[in-house]
């Protein structure tokens, strides 16, 4: 951390055994607790709003 400390470096894919796992992590997590992808959604919510689309 004290070496960059503003995280302006992406370290994706420099550590793949530990990303692979974080993300593992997550996605369990996000199965259990229901998280729904914004892909979906982004095509469900102005409706639901009532307004044309997501930007205005």
């Amino acid at each position: 951390m004290h070496s960059e400390r503003t995280e302006l470096e992406n370290l994706a894919g420099t550590h793949g055994g530990t990303e692979a796992d974080l993300i593992d992590q997550y996605e369990a997590w996000a199965a259990t607790v229901g998280v729904i992808d914004w892909a979906d959604l982004e095509t469900q919510l102005p409706a639901s709003w009532g307004i044309d689309d997501l930007h205005g």
